[in-house]
């Protein structure tokens, strides 16, 4: 019982101490590459969608949210059994970031806001698409994906304050700690983003 009150007040004396509460929903486009293919044009776009939300103690800010991502990787000109055929695979991850963040203010609205952290992840898709020359595609599960992941994380985002919201607009990078395959490479996620924050 002790302890849980001492976790209650700690609690209630951080949310005092913080300046303000926000949430930043935001979507990126960008390009994702194959640790074991980055000798070779494998990368291809990829999408992501985020809500993060977080507090702010003075300049330091703490954040987590829910986000997702679509990444994946082609070889060209791969030999199948007859013919030459090109494979296209294409995962899926939600993630759930967990960020620390240090506001620069270069003037009284805009401020430029570096972050790193770590990305617990979970696979909920995995395709391969193969297409040959004169025959449809063909579409198959990937098999031995890894579904618990993570992905090292960092950005950097320029922050243009009008009252209570802000625009938002930077660059991220997603290196994945964990294989996307048991025994398999990893992918390296560099993408433009852009949202806005809103302070409470």
């Amino acid at each position: 019982m002790k302890k849980l009150f001492i976790l209650i007040s700690l609690s209630f004396s951080i949310a005092s101490s913080a300046r303000s509460w926000y949430i930043k929903p935001h979507l990126g486009i960008g390009r994702s590459f194959n640790s074991e293919l980055m000798d070779r044009p494998a990368s291809i776009t990829f999408y992501k969608g985020e809500l993060a939300t977080g507090i702010e103690f003075s300049r330091l800010r703490v954040e987590t949210g829910l986000g997702y991502v679509n990444p994946g990787f082609k070889i060209v000109g791969f030999m199948g059994a007859s013919k030459y055929v090109n494979l296209h695979y294409r995962f899926g991850y939600l993630y759930l970031p967990i960020r620390v963040a240090y506001q620069i203010d270069l003037s009284q609205r805009l401020s430029v806001v570096p972050a790193v952290g770590i990305a617990p992840s979970y696979n909920t898709r995995a395709k391969l698409t193969m297409t040959t020359a004169g025959e449809p595609d063909q579409t198959n599960d990937v098999l031995n994906v890894k579904k618990m992941g993570a992905f090292a994380d960092a950005s950097v985002f320029l922050e243009y304050r009008i009252g209570a919201f802000s625009a938002i607009a930077g660059i991220s990078y997603k290196h994945m700690i964990s294989n996307i395959v048991n025994g398999g490479s990893r992918f390296y996620l560099l993408s433009a983003d852009a949202g806005i924050l809103y302070r409470f």
